[in-house]
């Protein structure tokens, strides 16, 4: 069997599910609630499952052509060293600022310290 798209796999999947709940809950439902209080084990219920009206949907899906992404270009490895580049920019800014700040604190309590009392 051929793997399917994930877009394929969702439709499967959601179609299954609704058609469980639909047609095969209902079903189960009176199975369960026909069998006597006591009765220690289920007597075994088949369902046959009826996938045949999903393979249309199947088919369609799988005959998609799969979406790509195009080739990168030299402007796009431009556009993404240069967004690299600002937030390097961007980090050593902050952290230019942060050590200002500490070495001001530190000075101002460090070396005049003794005034200041």
């Amino acid at each position: 069997m051929p793997r399917f798209t994930r877009l394929t796999s969702q439709y499967v999947r959601r179609e299954l599910l609704r058609l469980l709940r639909r047609k095969y809950l209902p079903l189960l439902a009176r199975h369960i609630y026909r069998q006597r209080a006591d009765a220690s084990t289920w007597p075994a219920l088949a369902l046959p499952i009826e996938v045949e009206p999903l393979r249309a949907g199947i088919e369609a899906l799988a005959a998609m052509p799969a979406a790509r992404r195009e080739p990168k270009g030299q402007l796009d490895e431009y556009e993404r060293q240069l967004k690299a580049w600002k937030r390097r920019r961007t980090i050593a800014r902050n952290k230019v600022a942060k050590y200002a700040r500490l070495v001001r604190y530190h000075r101002k309590h460090g070396r005049n310290a003794a005034l200041h009392q």
